[in-house]
């Protein structure tokens, strides 16, 4: 029995992540190029491919040395006089390739954080074009702010948190986190008291998180005003962002602030966010009409949709059709309703509206409040812009308590925290890593 159990932690602790590159950054001088990527896992071949406009490999440099194809960060040396290539501009991708995860069953990969007992959400950067594509983020309650990683789960900040100016008071202040384009991370804050959103910067870990909004909060309220009486923004519990730079907007989901007693998602063009946002907001989406308020908990998370539309999950004890607590939108049409697939007897209720899809829409993760407060990890395959979600594999946390935000990252794998319990990591099944 020994024997066994020290096997088993022996292949716990081996399990890898599912392998991507992220961290990408060149710095070219003449034809000679610099590129430093990191590595989420070890990978068995690895190329850095020159790309054309259309995205098609016009030549690919294979990794020279096994060293560069080690789990961390590496820099190769490229010159780009001897590829036989016309002078031009060109695109560059890293690919990289590593063993089959040939599990039947989700791996867990590890845990991180211990001792940071306030963990209620993660947020992943997934835009390889961001400086800090593949960072990921937990974001700690009560007044606490930020705390990071790298993709190869090395921690960031030295470990500290951060981004904790100007918070709220209760669990939720700050709440949940979504990463812009730019690798910027918008945190919500879903206080009565003082409800915003505010920016961190990752660059700039010790300085002050932005603060989006500009109004005056009106004590247990929930709402905050402008100095003509409007209302600008309630408490939130998502923020998602959008674009960069000077066309930068977010959207968020309002518990207080309501149209016409319906919940809306409400889109906020703040660009860079020099100073105060002090306006009324854009309807982005009146989900609650919408839905003949079948979306009516103020407990919403959301995420767009490859077909243009939205993915909306609510807090449920139910998961009735009428009351779903996921559903997928396109125009002004729901084509999906959960309906039983994230509810039921086995794993309780759909737990505070936490899911994640990745970038391609092929896999979404939710939660449930049954015992071991499990994630659902569903298929999903499309049809003429129409949702199909098929439940694949339930993951047991063992947390029994509350994952405000799950994550799921482009390769594959899974994060998931909660108060009390670290950052926790599996990796799924993948013939193709």
């Amino acid at each position: 029995m020994l024997f066994a159990a020290c096997m088993m932690a022996v292949a716990l602790s081996a399990a890898e992540l599912n392998v991507f590159a992220s961290g990408l950054k060149a710095v070219q001088d003449g034809n000679k190029v610099d590129i430093t990527y990191v590595l989420n896992a070890p990978a068995t071949a690895g190329e850095i491919q020159v790309l054309d406009a259309d995205g098609n490999v016009v030549k690919a440099f294979a990794a020279p040395d096994a060293a560069l194809l080690t789990k961390g960060s590496h820099t190769i040396n490229l010159d780009l006089s001897e590829a036989g290539l016309p002078a031009g501009t060109y695109n560059w991708a890293v690919k990289v390739t590593a063993a089959a995860n040939e599990a039947t069953e989700p791996v867990l990969v590890g845990t991180f954080g211990e001792g940071k007992a306030m963990g209620r959400a993660v947020a992943i950067d997934k835009n390889p074009e961001s400086p800090y594509y593949g960072n990921v983020y937990t974001v700690n309650g009560q007044g606490v702010g930020l705390i990071g990683w790298d993709a190869a789960m090395n921690p960031l900040f030295d470990g500290n948190a951060v981004a904790s100016n100007g918070w709220g008071t209760g669990n939720s202040a700050p709440c949940r986190a979504s990463v812009g384009e730019d690798g910027l991370v918008y945190i919500c804050d879903w206080s009565d008291a003082n409800p915003n959103v505010r920016i961190f910067n990752p660059a700039t870990p010790t300085a002050d998180a932005i603060t989006v909004f500009g109004g005056t909060a009106l004590g247990g309220a929930g709402i905050m005003v402008n100095e003509t009486g409007d209302t600008i923004n309630g408490s939130m519990s998502y923020v998602m962002p959008f674009g960069s730079g000077a066309s930068a907007y977010i959207v968020t989901i309002d518990e207080d602030y309501k149209q016409d007693g319906s919940m809306t998602m409400y889109k906020y063009a703040i660009g860079t966010a020099a100073t105060p946002y002090t306006s009324k907001p854009e309807i982005a989406l009146p989900v609650g009409k919408l839905t003949a308020n079948a979306i009516a908990n103020a407990n919403i998370t959301f995420a767009p949709s490859i077909t243009g539309g939205w993915w909306v999950s609510q807090h449920r004890y139910s998961d009735a059709s009428s009351n779903p607590a996921v559903v997928h939108i396109a125009g002004d049409t729901i084509n999906y309703k959960s309906t039983g697939q994230f509810a039921n007897a086995t794993v309780g209720y759909n737990n505070q509206a936490s899911f994640d899809i990745n970038n391609d829409n092929s896999i979404i993760v939710t939660t449930t409040s049954n015992s071991t407060f499990s994630l659902i990890v569903s298929e999903v395959t499309w049809a003429d812009g129409v949702p199909t979600v098929t439940p694949k594999y339930t993951i047991a946390t063992g947390f029994a308590a509350t994952c405000l935000k799950v994550a799921i990252d482009n390769a594959g794998n899974v994060y998931a925290v909660a108060a009390g319990k670290p950052l926790t990591v599996w990796a799924l099944p993948k013939a193709d890593n």
